[in-house]
């Protein structure tokens, strides 16, 4: 669920390898982070999500993204499960959790607990941006053995669901379509990945939420087991100060995937980039 979403499968070692230079991805100031001015405390979304093999679009499960504040941190919770026809064909219940600093949205704990089918896999990494260093933990189950390894890194460093939330405090709309930058994600690896920005006040239709004006931008895949080489995810953006993702398509090795957003509540401002 959230690995076809996310290009989350472990890949084939060497594939993560240095690009950008020295660019410091999602920076602020010429240093690592961004300030928050997109999302609270209490902050859910939900999403549905569909899976393509041919004509028809069929719905597979729902995504759930859950925020908590701490006086330190801003906890997120992501969890995906299959429904209907896919929870039997192959039962997935995925959790994802990241700790983010609030004072710049960088990662310091990350945790992933995989449960598709009869594959697992289990990761927490601990973040120290300070000394640019990673201590990883990962085995086949919470409860298993855990294999721990320590990696340093040189550029800014997020996890797969920091770098959504650092991406919501981006000021891409006042960005050229063409324009791209630089996001580095640590899963077991280092990717060096590029975003794209397509379109900036597109109009798009939300199943069952109305036209919204989006942002259109166009994260690069890590390749491996669900996507092919130079594959990108492309997600229609709320035109307002919530940058809400409304719709994330991804194509896969084999059919599409694509989630859509379906329920939301306490976002920090009105949803005002819808039309109807």
């Amino acid at each position: 669920m959230l690995i076809g979403l996310f290009g989350l499968r472990p890949t084939s070692h060497g594939q993560a390898i240095e690009r950008f230079g020295g660019s410091e991805a999602l920076s602020g100031g010429g240093e690592c982070g961004v300030e928050n001015n997109a999302f609270l405390d209490g902050e859910e979304v939900v999403y549905k999500v569909y899976y393509n093999l041919g004509f028809f679009w069929t719905e597979a499960g729902m995504v759930h993204f859950t925020v908590r504040e701490t006086d330190s941190s801003y906890n997120i919770t992501a969890s995906g499960s299959t429904a209907g026809f896919y929870d039997n064909f192959y039962r997935v219940r995925d959790t994802f959790e990241t700790h983010l600093d609030k004072s710049n949205l960088m990662p310091t704990y990350f945790m992933r607990n995989i449960e598709e089918g009869k594959y697992r896999k289990f990761n927490k990494f601990f973040f120290d941006h300070e000394s640019k260093r990673i201590t990883s933990y990962k085995g086949h189950s919470p409860t298993s053995k855990l294999e721990k390894s320590k990696v340093d890194f040189t550029n800014c460093m997020h996890d797969v669901i920091s770098v959504v939330y650092s991406l919501r405090n981006t000021d891409i709309e006042h960005m050229k379509p063409g324009e791209s930058f630089p996001v580095n994600i640590y899963l077991e690896e280092q990717f060096p990945l590029e975003v794209r920005v397509l379109e900036t006040d597109e109009k798009k239709k939300v199943r069952g939420l109305g036209k919204f004006r989006a942002n259109v931008v166009q994260p690069e895949l890590i390749a491996g087991e669900v996507f092919k080489e130079d594959s990108y995810m492309t997600v229609y953006v709320s035109a307002d100060s919530n940058r809400l993702p409304l719709i994330m398509e991804s194509p896969l090795i084999v059919g599409k995937m694509k989630a859509v957003l379906y329920d939301f509540k306490g976002l920090k401002y009105d949803l005002d980039a819808k039309l109807d």
